[in-house]
């Protein structure tokens, strides 16, 4: 992130030196909110046989813009 924020402000820089940018970055950690019957590599059987977590069926919309633009 710390790359892409460089880059990000050498384009701004080049391209509106006039002007003074201020950036403001959220680092709120978002990884440890899980849904409660997702999939977590910390629960996971890492051998043969055990007790599994069950899936569940995944739904895809058929919306313009919900995967990819139309």
């Amino acid at each position: 992130m710390v790359m892409q924020l460089e880059g990000c402000i050498d384009y701004l820089t080049v391209l509106y030196p006039h002007i003074d940018f201020l950036f403001l970055l959220d680092h709120l950690c978002g990884h440890d909110r899980q849904r409660n019957d997702g999939l977590n590599v910390v629960k996971m059987s890492k051998s043969f046989g055990g007790k599994q977590r069950s899936q569940r069926d995944t739904e895809i919309k058929q919306e313009d813009g919900y995967l990819s633009p139309s």
